[in-house]
C-alpha cells in the first residue's frame, strides 16, 4: 500500500519524538511514501518552530537534518560537495 505522510510525522520519526515507535511501526511494511511537495520546507519550518518553543534542543533539530539522504540516483550520489551523506540503492552494472 501506498502512505501519504505528513510533516508532523516525518519530525516525529526523526528526532525520536514520542510517537516514533508508533510512526515506525505504522510505516515499516507499506510499499511506498509519498508526500507533499513542500515536504522539506514543512519539516525545516516544524523543527525551527520546535526550537523556538524549547519543544526540541538544537542539537536533536540538527541531529534530524542529519539523515543520510537514500536515492537511486547514481549521478546525484557521486555529486561532490554535498552536505549530506548519501546512500546510493541504485545497482551497479557488471
Amino acid at each position: 500500500m501506498t502512505v501519504v505522510v505528513d510533516a508532523s510525522v516525518l519530525v516525529d520519526s526523526l528526532v525520536e519524538g514520542p510517537l516514533a515507535g508508533l510512526v515506525d511501526q505504522r510505516l515499516h511494511d507499506e510499499d511506498a511514501f509519498w508526500a507533499p511537495h513542500l515536504i522539506d520546507a514543512e519539516v525545516g519550518h516544524a523543527l525551527r518552530a520546535g526550537v523556538r518553543r524549547g519543544e526540541l534542543s538544537v542539537s536533536a533539530a540538527s541531529g534530524a537534518l542529519d539523515a543520510p539522504l537514500v536515492t537511486l540516483d547514481a549521478r546525484l550520489a557521486a555529486a561532490p560537495g554535498l552536505p549530506a551523506v548519501v546512500e546510493c540503492l541504485a545497482l551497479t552494472e557488471g
